[in-house]
């Protein structure tokens, strides 16, 4: 780019600068930084104990924390998000959830291909307590997937239990449409390659580790019980979680 006597110098410079978008995505939070030697963008890789899901098998290929800052600092949809096809499955209780887990645990280890997690859904505009996904990276491939994965509940959970293969993420789709009719808009291409030159893409996607699991099906059982799920006594011996409050409200009347 000439800078020197550039009479377009600031239309060339606000059409160009990545920057402003990438803090819009929150790309510059705490545990990044820009590498003085390589001049790119580094993230500090971590797990979180407190998501409220269970990374049974996860993709180390797949940067999901980086496609969702670059569709909410540049408003459109990553290219790689447009060919990440999810099979979904919905537990109805806390006991198909564990049903779903165990699968999962089972079927990853058949097939190291095969990603997977689930747990507990907390967003407002999912209308269930319990989800689990598998990840493919084409329609092809997840409708094969989908077609071992529905097989696989039936057998062993329940023919009852809703599946079904979705394309990207859920926001995505309440925020841009059908995801059948989505087209980027111009230039998006050219702003994601070069936020890619720019960034080092760290792994994001950590299996959970053995303790770590522990405390987060803890936190499914108390969820579970927030929500009057009769299913999670069966793994407490049939008892509540926590004793009955004392009542008064039948005591007879003072005289």
């Amino acid at each position: 780019m000439d800078t020197l006597n550039n009479p377009n110098l600031y239309l060339e410079l606000r059409s160009s600068n990545i920057i402003p978008g990438m803090k819009r995505g929150r790309m510059f939070d705490p545990g990044r930084w820009i590498d003085t030697e390589s001049a790119k963008l580094h993230q500090m890789g971590a797990i979180d104990p407190d998501v409220g899901w269970i990374y049974v098998c996860a993709d180390p290929k797949r940067y999901c924390m980086i496609y969702q800052e670059i569709e909410s600092g540049f408003g459109f949809i990553p290219t790689r998000c447009l060919s990440c096809w999810k099979i979904v499955v919905m537990p109805r209780s806390f006991h198909e959830l564990m049903q779903l887990y165990n699968l999962q645990v089972k079927m990853s280890k058949d097939d190291r291909e095969c990603y997977c997690k689930c747990g507990i859904e907390v967003r407002n505009e999912v209308s269930r307590h319990y989800g689990g996904y598998f990840y493919t990276n084409s329609k092809g491939e997840g409708l094969r997937r989908y077609k071992i994965v529905r097989e696989a509940v039936d057998k062993q959970m329940n023919p009852e239990v809703k599946v079904l293969l979705k394309r990207y993420c859920t926001e995505f789709e309440y925020r841009y449409g059908p995801s059948d009719k989505y087209k980027q808009p111009p230039g998006a291409v050219r702003v994601e390659n070069e936020i890619y030159r720019n960034i080092k893409l760290e792994k994001e996607c950590y299996s959970t580790p053995e303790w770590v699991r522990r405390h987060v099906m803890q936190y499914w059982m108390l969820f579970a019980w927030g929500r009057a799920d009769p299913t999670v006594k069966l793994y407490n011996n049939g008892e509540p979680l926590f004793p009955e409050y004392v009542t008064y409200h039948k005591e007879p009347k003072d005289v």
